[in-house]
């Protein structure tokens, strides 16, 4: 009866052998089934991860085009405040020389021609910037030519008023010592 129990014995621990096995089978048809997966997961993460480097790659060169821009733009800004400068340093100049009517005319109206071709041409680069305080340079513009237009139109009259004194100074001496004269 040896023999018999160990057949037994051998046959029931053969069956569970054989269970292990089948439970092992399964586990690893599930570890196909996982690593399947991961597999597909990483060939997505790979895909994505391309695109991102895309992506950033895309956005280094955009980054790359706004600094140059940003470059331009505070060069610009730079030229902007030295015209500005220039401008305040011209007006000053013209201020010290009003004393000389006629000639003052006709320099006031070559400034202004120069100052509304600056103002012409700040517009332009004006109207390149973004982002820039172009309501205060405009104000200041504004508010120089008013400046000017007002001392332009006071020197005009002054000057008229001046010649039609003189005008009227020379008639009255004419009147009185009877002198003719020729104006002109």
């Amino acid at each position: 009866m040896q023999i018999e129990e160990l057949w037994e014995k051998i046959q029931y621990e053969f069956v569970g052998v054989r269970t292990d096995i089948n439970r092992l089978e399964e586990n690893v048809a599930n570890l196909n089934e996982k690593t399947d997966r991961l597999e597909k997961n990483v060939d997505k993460l790979n895909e994505t991860t391309a695109r991102l480097e895309e992506n950033v790659a895309s956005l280094n060169e955009k980054t790359d085009r706004l600094e140059k821009n940003v470059d331009k733009l505070n060069e610009t800004t730079a030229r902007l405040e030295e015209n500005v400068a220039n401008l305040n340093e011209k007006t000053d100049r013209l201020e010290k020389n009003v004393d000389k009517l006629n000639e003052t005319t006709a320099k006031l109206e070559e400034n202004v021609d120069n100052l509304n071709e600056r103002t012409g041409r700040l517009e332009e680069k004006m109207d390149v910037m973004e982002n820039v305080n172009l309501a205060k340079i405009l104000e200041q513009q504004t508010e120089m030519r008013k400046e000017l237009n007002e001392k332009m139109d006071k020197y005009m009259l002054q000057n008229n008023l001046e010649h039609k004194q003189f005008a009227f100074q020379i008639a009255r001496l004419e009147k009185e010592h009877g002198i003719f004269t020729k104006i002109g």
